[in-house]
């Protein structure tokens, strides 16, 4: 069969508007060409008239095109390198790498099969684009009917093996539903499509799980209410089904598959399939010794997972192992279903990190959780925030985080448990040696509550950030953790909204001063005033660590800005200081020297003298100048 030479996309362009040369025909031309209207997708075919002789001569100074028909391609020019240029394989290209970057392009919030199809595959795309040999895919395709004469012709033309993957992908999308089973078939019969395979088939799983299992009313539910007005209940807006697909790196966090190159991969002795990969990561002691795997985070919010969902979900992890992050927050499930769930991550040892915040679960399944930390190595991060647990369930996981040695990442937030549960995270931080990250915002803990807190952090080496947001400390108890901070390792401290006023500052200068290893200290949201302010900038002014300090909405005017500005002309550790919603730029101060017009005269100059320094002033009338 001749080769086609070389084309140029015709895409919106009209025949006045194409070099005539390109419109000339070619004698080594196949006799039907095409190009693809990228509104309907539909061909547009274009016969040539190959009964007059071509002279390449004469070929580019011609003016009369010789189609026969609507010109919907542009004609060879002989003599050039073989190259087919299809729309779907370069003006395609562009759109996809935004779509890419938009992350609403790989959620899912409609229902109808062709668009979750379609969002199936552009989920996987990337994958496919970095790790698929699309070429022996291409002839079975074609026999299951999903790829026609001229794809194979397209396909097979074109030597960029990554848009032909984005070529391959779109067709898939688009095609009818059976498309998808031939194209995971084709990829089972090739035999060395494993690791893409296992993310497929996670995705078709979950997305089935989600749209078509039945699921239990959550009581308390009205009878009459059926399972389609029960999803009405949550807005479209609110359910969403999404995967992220990437690299396992050494700290088990995901990396996208463009940053990390093909032979950053496995290289551990012989892994030619995905079960000798896992099997050498469950035998090792070091977890990190394996990066390169491909992985798929999973995040469901608004569908409901409850009974039979919950059960089909439970298989899957009993089944798959390419899932490291299952992020099913806002989903309705109850502490049974939780215990369904915990019973199969017992059996799973590749997810890392499971989310489910926003589900009301009761004592069973608080339990259940305490039972699952009990019994693994691998998970790394729980996310247990506005959960509803009861005091007795907090001090059942507290117990069970204490002996734990893989968890390092706990959020406890907005369970409203109050001073009770301070003694089970003092005794969970005393036992517990790993854990790294601890949020406990809106728990309704007063001054007893963070010193009884606080005591255990002297016994703990391992945690870094501690998260107390939104809990009525006050002054006494930020100095409870004046008092207990010096001797620990964090690094980043949340005290916004805890009630904090002036006479707190010099308590917060006090954890500036003597906490050699803080980074970060938020203390925004607390009335500070311009004389807290006066004291936590002498103590900023000789800090060597800290890097960010936030202070939006406290109360500050312009004298309190004078001052910092003072200590940034000094402190040359500082990145970010936050600013915003004070009251800056209003004509209320006592410093003649802080004019708003000084002031920013001297802001420029900090600024330029610093170029990584980030000073954020929104809602400032400062900032409006």
């Amino acid at each position: 069969m001749p080769r086609l030479a070389r084309t140029t996309m015709c895409r919106n362009r009209s025949p006045e508007t194409m070099p005539a040369s390109l419109l000339e025909k070619s004698p080594t031309a196949l006799p039907l060409q095409y190009c693809r209207n990228p509104n309907n997708n539909r061909h547009i075919s274009t016969s040539y008239n190959q009964e007059k002789p071509h002279n390449p001569q004469t070929a580019l100074t011609d003016s009369k095109p010789a189609l026969s028909t609507t010109p919907g391609l542009l004609a060879a020019v002989p003599n050039r390198k073989s190259k087919i240029k299809s729309p779907e394989m370069s003006s395609r290209r562009h759109h996809h790498a935004r779509s890419r970057r938009r992350s609403n392009d790989k959620t899912c919030h409609s229902g109808d099969a062709k668009s979750r199809q379609r969002h199936i595959m552009v989920s996987i795309s990337e994958l496919l684009r970095q790790s698929l040999d699309p070429y022996p895919l291409l002839e079975p395709l074609k026999r299951a009917g999903v790829l026609t004469n001229v794809d194979m012709q397209s396909f097979l033309g074109h030597h960029d093996r990554k848009s032909v993957c984005e070529g391959l992908a779109d067709l898939v999308g688009e095609a009818g539903p059976q498309a998808m089973s031939i194209f995971s078939d084709a990829l089972s019969n090739t035999g060395t499509c494993s690791e893409i395979l296992e993310v497929l088939q996670v995705m078709r799983e979950m997305d089935r799980i989600v749209h078509e299992v039945p699921h239990e009313p959550v009581s308390p539910c009205p009878a009459s209410l059926d399972d389609s007005e029960e999803d009405a209940a949550v807005t479209a807006e609110e359910k969403s089904l999404r995967f992220e697909v990437g690299y396992l790196a050494p700290d088990h966090t995901l990396k996208p598959l463009v940053e990390l190159e093909r032979a950053q991969r496995l290289s551990k002795a012989s892994m030619s399939t995905r079960n000798s990969a896992y099997s050498l990561l469950e035998t090792s002691g070091d977890h990190g010794a394996f990066p390169g795997l491909v992985m798929v985070s999973v995040c469901v919010a608004g569908h409901s997972l409850s009974g039979a969902r919950a059960q089909c979900l439970a298989g899957l992890l009993r089944e798959r192992r390419c899932v490291c992050e299952l992020r099913v927050g806002k989903t309705r499930l109850t502490g049974q279903d939780v215990a369904v769930l915990a019973a199969a991550l017992r059996e799973n040892s590749t997810v890392h990190s499971l989310d489910l915040r926003l589900n009301a679960l009761d004592d069973a399944g608080g339990e259940a959780l305490a039972g699952l930390l009990q019994n693994t190595r691998t998970l790394r991060e729980l996310n247990l925030s506005s959960c509803g647990l009861s005091p007795d369930s907090l001090r059942t996981l507290a117990v069970a985080v204490g002996a734990n040695r893989s968890l390092f990442d706990l959020d406890l937030s907005f369970l409203e448990v109050g001073d009770e549960s301070a003694p089970y995270m003092r005794d969970m931080l005393r036992s517990n040696s790993g854990l790294r990250k601890l949020r406990l915002r809106s728990n309704n803990l007063t001054w007893s509550g963070c010193y009884v807190i606080a005591e255990g952090l002297t016994r703990s080496t391992s945690l870094q950030v501690l998260d107390l947001g939104r809990n009525l400390l006050g002054d006494a108890g930020m100095q409870a953790l004046a008092k207990f901070l010096p001797d620990t390792s964090i690094s980043e401290l949340y005290v916004e909204n805890c009630s904090l006023s002036q006479a707190g500052c010099e308590h917060l200068g006090d954890v500036v001063a003597h906490c050699k290893r803080l980074r970060t200290l938020d203390a925004s949201t607390n009335l500070l005033t311009d004389a807290g302010i006066g004291k936590l900038a002498a103590a900023l002014e000789r800090s060597s660590s800290i890097e960010n300090v936030g202070l939006n909405m406290c109360g500050l005017t312009n004298n309190g800005f004078s001052k910092l500005l003072d200590m940034l002309e000094k402190n040359t550790s500082l990145l970010q200081v936050k600013l915003c919603y004070n009251r800056l730029g209003e004509t209320e101060h006592t410093n003649p020297l802080a004019t708003t017009e000084n002031l920013r005269y001297r802001l420029r100059i900090v600024t330029s003298s610093r170029p990584k320094l980030k000073i954020l002033l929104w809602g400032n009338a400062i900032d409006e100048g």
